[in-house]
């Protein structure tokens, strides 16, 4: 379980705006491909920015929070700074934003690891520390955490830098243990969280033993797509420093022990190597869905461009030879008994004994795709 360091239980000072912790945030947020902002609160009106920092702190509002990505997480508070409720926490936040006019503030915590998802387990425990948080300080019960203050934008707030310590959202165990309107269980609930989000389910197989290269293989890749968001890139001693105490448990846990060396170096080689040179980043999921390869293509498949390039039909011949004679034979007969326009498609579907699928694809089949070679022809009479 994550602990809150020295730095994070320091108490909240106002000592104004510190460009190490606006570049740390700035590193934060700006990994989405575009940013929401507005002059003001009307969610009707939001425009679509590219992530320039130039460009966003222009705006009084922004939309660091999406419904899948959440890189950092704010508390908004409709009264006076409190420093004792904040201090009591535990966990300094990263930036404190005073209103100027009312004095109103907003605290941003940066996450150490990007929570994705919308309906997931990360996600909602990640809204279970915010209403936590909303309890146990005074914050607004019906902020969005999406559109907030901006950060950046010198206007109507003051934001005074605390430091630059992302946090974790194990780091959270006490503010949900002493939440005072959540459940008793909440600890319990907590850790499990907290668990799932940083590794996969530890899953058995059918003859019961625990799956540990699926295990260690997805924590890898787990862990490959955080590297490569906050560093660019994903070097192999650190996943391998990652898997080590994972496959450590399986000595105690498993009758077979944990895995060998070499597998936990191919695991990460493969992950590093999908990781800097394959993964391609799609909108809101965080995960490849081309090989850079097919995004070189158009974004085909091997499928279409089999299609495209004539193959599949040089070898549909060759896989029609393979079919069995019973298997053409009901083909032609479904044709035939459609063709005398007396049965509907369920009809001779079920006069033949196949599905309604099976019918369609038989009629979409030209005789002349059909070839049967000599050897195999069925001499049976179908009329």
């Amino acid at each position: 379980m994550a602990t809150a360091t020295k730095a994070h239980r320091q108490p909240v000072r106002l000592h104004g705006e510190r460009p190490k912790v606006q570049r740390a945030l700035w590193s934060a947020v700006s990994s989405i491909k575009a940013v929401r902002v507005n002059e003001s609160r009307d969610f009707e009106k939001l425009q679509y920015v590219k992530p320039d920092r130039e460009v966003v702190k222009s705006f009084a509002y922004a939309a660091f929070v999406t419904r899948s990505r959440a890189p950092i997480l704010t508390v908004d508070v409709d009264d006076d700074l409190d420093h004792d409720r904040i201090n009591d926490l535990g966990l300094r936040p990263n930036l404190v934003g005073i209103n100027r006019d009312n004095g109103h503030h907003q605290m941003i915590w940066i996450l150490a690891s990007m929570v994705y998802g919308s309906f997931g387990h990360p996600r909602r425990f990640y809204n279970a520390i915010g209403r936590a948080l909303d309890r146990q300080v005074g914050g607004d019960i019906h902020f969005s955490r999406t559109l907030a203050r901006n950060p950046f934008h010198q206007g109507q707030y003051e934001w005074h830098g605390q430091h630059t310590l992302p946090v974790e959202l194990g780091m959270f165990h006490d503010v949900l243990a002493a939440d005072p309107g959540g459940s008793r269980t909440a600890g319990t609930r907590e850790s499990s969280a907290y668990e799932r989000l940083l590794t996969p389910d530890l899953k058995r197989d059918d003859s019961g033993d625990y799956m540990r290269y699926t295990y260690l293989y997805d924590s890898a890749r787990f862990a490959g797509y955080n590297l490569r968001r906050r560093n660019g890139r994903v070097d192999v001693h650190e996943l391998l420093d990652i898997l080590a105490p994972l496959n450590l448990q399986f000595e105690s846990i498993d009758r077979r022990g944990p895995r060998d060396g070499k597998t936990l170096e191919r695991i990460a080689i493969s992950v590093a190597r999908f990781c800097n040179g394959d993964m391609i980043e799609r909108l809101g999921a965080g995960f490849g869905r081309y090989t850079r390869a097919q995004l070189v293509a158009g974004g085909i498949t091997q499928g279409n461009r089999n299609r495209e390039s004539g193959l599949l039909d040089e070898i549909r011949p060759k896989a029609n030879m393979t079919r069995s004679v019973k298997s053409i034979d009901r083909a032609e007969l479904i044709r035939v008994l459609h063709a005398t326009g007396e049965l509907t498609i369920a009809e001779v579907a079920a006069e033949v004994g196949v599905s309604k699928r099976t019918v369609y694809r038989a009629l979409a089949t030209s005789s002349e795709q059909l070839f049967v070679p000599d050897q195999l022809t069925n001499t049976t009479d179908i009329a």
